[in-house]
């Protein structure tokens, strides 16, 4: 191991043993002289080697290296249960989406409508993907223990839209120039639903999202819509 020298400096002041030689008295105010003697002392110290400084730097460098690896494990970790959270409850929500479209689609418990049925409030309806004639449609909703479209509120009119579908309903007229109304007999409110009048040989109508009420004639082929109220 290397030595380093220290030097240190020590003064002492101390009296001259011989009286000193007089001055003249224009410097009377002067201090009287003295002599000064330096003492020297060595004292060396042990120099730190190379090994030990880079052993001190390393030690620093380590303990800082260590608390940033200590800083990302937990990052890391947090990260790791937040991203299986988030997995656990994205597979809930889509388990339970899964299982509602499933019992709808079915009919059971979840949607009092029978399968392919949509509901709506109190109401279920069918969209048919076959074209029939209006009397043909009228009965095949009978056998489904319904009735053809009955259009009764401006909400029943915003819920169709959102189909974009169109089908027979059950408003007719007996003919030309006569009153439309409703397969069960009852009338066309009005306000609700226009209608034109004086079409010849267009007694029936259908639903189309562009015409809630629009004129055909009974014997052309068309999809139709049936609806039921649920008890």
């Amino acid at each position: 191991m290397s030595e380093q020298t220290v030097v240190y400096t020590e003064l002492k002041a101390k009296k001259s043993s011989q009286p000193l030689p007089k001055r003249p008295k224009t410097d009377k105010n002067e201090d009287s002289a003295r002599e000064h003697e330096l003492t020297y002392t060595e004292l060396k110290l042990p120099r730190p080697s190379p090994q030990q400084s880079r052993r001190v730097r390393v030690k620093g460098k380590d303990t800082s290296t260590s608390l940033w690896r200590l800083i990302t494990v937990i990052l890391g970790s947090f990260c790791l249960v937040l991203l299986a959270t988030t997995c656990v409850l994205t597979t809930q929500v889509l388990q339970g989406a899964s299982s509602n479209i499933t019992t709808n689609q079915t009919g059971h418990h979840c949607s009092p409508c029978p399968e392919n049925w949509f509901l709506y409030r109190n109401n279920c309806y069918l969209f048919s993907k076959e074209k029939r004639k209006w009397n043909e449609s009228r009965a095949i909703c009978r056998s489904h223990n319904s009735g053809l479209l009955k259009i009764e509120n401006k909400g029943e009119l915003d819920f169709l839209s959102l189909f974009a579908l169109y089908g027979w309903t059950g408003l007719y007229r007996s003919g030309r120039n006569q009153t439309w109304k409703w397969s069960d007999g009852s009338n066309l409110s009005i306000g609700l639903l226009h209608i034109t009048l004086d079409e010849s040989g267009k007694d029936c109508a259908k639903y189309h999202p562009s015409n809630p009420a629009s004129p055909e004639e009974c014997e052309s082929l068309q999809k139709y819509i049936c609806k039921y109220r649920i008890p």
